[in-house]
């Protein structure tokens, strides 16, 4: 609810009032004082079209088919993101040490470029850390603030509950 003077969004009870002669005068003061109660318009809220940074698992588990499948993902979702003329950051990691990160603006790479991206492959462990860290660093300095994180990769990581508390308030500020 809001106050204001569109007629099309204004409340029943207060159109009444120009049902009875005696109260049409103080619905015209409300409308010319833009006080008449309306429904407040709901705008749609967009989400999910911001950047996209793709943190790829490269870890020696996924070689063969399961890194096939994690790059054919990652090049797909760089393909969204040029569609809708949003940046694209890939960040390819392993274990420990093994990070690397391509990082693609709308109209400024090539197909070489994506070859590039496509045939990289780390091998090791796996470490989430380094990642979120790179992630992190993109969204504060590379101008990916509102970025959405997508993680694809066939384990899990434990991360240090203070890292996590990190990222948690790094995620609202």
């Amino acid at each position: 609810m809001e106050l204001g003077n569109n007629l099309s969004r204004a409340l029943t009870s207060e159109l009444a009032m120009l049902a009875s002669p005696l109260v049409t005068p103080l619905f015209l003061r409300k409308y010319q004082r833009k006080q008449i109660k309306q429904y407040q318009r709901r705008e749609p809220i967009r989400k999910g079209a911001g950047d996209i940074i793709c943190c790829l698992d490269e870890s020696d588990s996924t070689r063969g088919d399961n890194a096939a499948w994690g790059k054919a993902v990652a090049l797909t979702l760089l393909d969204v993101a040029a569609d809708g003329g949003r940046s694209f950051a890939l960040i390819h990691f392993s274990g420990a040490g093994g990070l690397a990160a391509d990082v693609f603006r709308p109209g400024e790479y090539t197909a070489a470029d994506k070859m590039a991206a496509a045939e990289r492959f780390l091998g090791g462990g796996t470490d989430f850390k380094p990642p979120m860290r790179e992630a992190v660093s993109l969204m504060e300095n590379e101008g990916f603030e509102n970025a959405d994180i997508v993680f694809i990769t066939d384990g899990e990581c434990m991360l240090p509950d203070d890292f996590v508390e990190q990222l948690r308030e790094k995620r609202w500020s």
